[in-house]
């Protein structure tokens, strides 16, 4: 189980960089084949829909990242479409484009480090983007901050919220707040810290209050991921500090507060204690 638990967390991790790129439905179409002219198509794009300017980001988490742009076209074997894309078996891709874009003009401080968003496209399905979180992150996070109340971490829970690739045009970013959440967009990553060096009996106990909070109805519609760690300084594989000492996604196998067991959230301590082996540049490369 150690082993399909790490594996499970980095690629929630590397999916959380790249978007998937996998659009369920048609966006606006580009018409350019040249690395240079789409990514100003792009930023275009992302300007006449959200009205403000955007740039591209060479670095996430610290560690360098470029953008992707690439030229495929099908074969009878398809040996030259990536994975990702074998399910446009029978359709030219003419080009594929994958980035990372942020807003000019964001804000700083800690909760808005978070505010790189993944942009990618092809030439057959056009433009799909995260960027829609960008306008919902502020009132998403006070709502969870809320809800979460003051008792439960050692200092101020960190709150990203992520948003989930859709084709541009889908949010504005102007919409009733009550309207995006009932969407589902998006997803939430609560981290909470706990003093360090306690027993792994005294965290169960913890987070199973943690968890209590975090399934009610209320908390539930924020697509919640909860990473707990303890309130140390040591620097781990998101490339932030604190030893990790539970990670879950909370909708994953639709699992209710029931399957936490004190014998469940002790397996799952002694297993996500793996996580804190992986570096940053395991990841991000």
């Amino acid at each position: 189980m150690k082993n399909n638990k790490l594996l499970l967390v980095l690629l929630l991790i590397i999916t959380q960089l790249t978007g998937g790129c996998a659009m369920e439905k048609k966006g606006n179409k580009f018409p350019y084949d040249t690395k240079e002219h789409i990514e100003e198509y792009i930023l275009k794009e992302l300007k006449q829909n959200y009205k403000i300017n955007f740039s591209y980001s060479h670095e996430w988490e610290g560690m360098p990242y470029e953008s992707e742009f690439s030229v495929y076209n099908n074969t009878p074997d398809n040996s030259e479409i990536p994975e990702s894309l074998k399910r446009f078996t029978g359709r030219q891709i003419a080009t594929y484009f994958t980035a990372l874009v942020e807003p000019v003009n964001k804000e700083t401080g800690e909760n808005n480090y978070y505010t790189k968003y993944g942009v990618c496209a092809n030439s057959k399905e056009g433009i799909a983007d995260c960027c829609h979180a960008y306008f919902f992150k502020d009132r998403i996070t006070g709502n969870l901050l809320s809800i979460i109340g003051d008792s439960l971490s050692a200092k101020t829970p960190y709150i990203r919220i992520i948003g989930l690739e859709r084709p541009l045009g889908t949010w504005k970013g102007t919409e009733p707040l009550k309207k995006y959440i009932k969407a589902g967009d998006f997803e939430s990553y609560v981290y909470i810290y706990l003093p360090a060096n306690g027993s792994d009996s005294e965290y169960a106990k913890q987070i199973k209050n943690i968890l209590n909070t975090l399934y009610t109805e209320d908390a539930k519609q924020y697509n919640i991921t909860l990473e707990v760690r303890q309130d140390d300084d040591k620097i781990t594989f998101e490339n932030r500090k604190g030893s990790v000492i539970f990670y879950q996604d909370l909708d994953q196998f639709d699992m209710e507060i029931d399957h936490w067991t004190k014998e469940m959230i002790l397996e799952h301590i002694n297993s996500d204690k793996d996580l804190n082996t992986v570096k940053p540049e395991d990841i991000y490369q």
